[in-house]
């Protein structure tokens, strides 16, 4: 069985950045002004929410790449799922490889988003999004270290 502790540690890695992830590309917290809020897909005043009619391109980009990481994230805890059932090696490369690549595609996003709104470093959905990187990175970084001794 691959039950190893860094396996285990890059499944539960994954799986807490699959839902920061999803928490953070949700909400209305990228960029918060006041009483005013504003996210990936509406924005919102005091408790009245309105869906973006007009998306910009960068909007658009960072929404895809956001979508992007929650897919790939969802292969990384799959085959972390599998390697705890087979001993393969290569299912350590693959959900390093997905790790790894989520962490890429929210690292992109925040760059996107980061450049051209300028939000502040409160914003509690921009802060989530960066803690799913970590922990994206962090779940690929422990499923390359899982792999058996070549």
């Amino acid at each position: 069985m691959g039950f190893t502790i860094s396996t285990l540690m890059g499944l539960v890695c994954a799986g807490v950045g699959l839902i920061v992830q999803i928490v953070g590309v949700t909400t209305p917290g990228w960029v918060v002004v006041g009483a005013v809020r504003s996210g990936l897909w509406k924005q919102c005043v005091s408790s009245t929410c309105v869906h973006f009619e007009h998306v910009p391109g960068y909007l658009a980009v960072c929404r895809v790449f956001g979508i992007l990481a929650i897919v790939v994230l969802v292969g990384c805890v799959s085959v972390g799922i599998m390697k705890c059932f087979m001993d393969k090696d290569w299912l350590s490369v693959i959900a390093a490889t997905l790790g790894i690549t989520a962490g890429c595609f929210i690292l992109i996003q925040v760059a996107i988003y980061a450049r051209k709104t300028k939000p502040s470093f409160d914003s509690s959905s921009l802060i989530l999004t960066n803690v799913a990187w970590v922990l994206s990175l962090t779940a690929g970084v422990c499923f390359t270290c899982s792999q058996g001794k070549p």
